[in-house]
């Protein structure tokens, strides 16, 4: 689904995630997009809010 990560040693490991997501709220998404049919780019930017963890009425 997703392309392999170029630069590899930026790379956070799955535990290192899982605690940022658990410690943190709030974060912007930003992908930076290249247009195949123009000469430009376009900077994609997504606020969100989440909740990481076990769903209230999970035992």
């Amino acid at each position: 689904m997703f392309r392999p990560l170029t630069r590899t040693k930026q790379q956070l490991s799955t535990e290192e995630c899982i605690r940022i997501l658990k410690s943190e709220p709030r974060g912007v998404l930003i992908e930076n997009e290249i247009s195949r049919f123009a000469n430009n780019t376009a900077v994609l930017e997504l606020t969100i809010e989440h909740m990481y963890g076990k769903l209230v009425n999970e035992a």
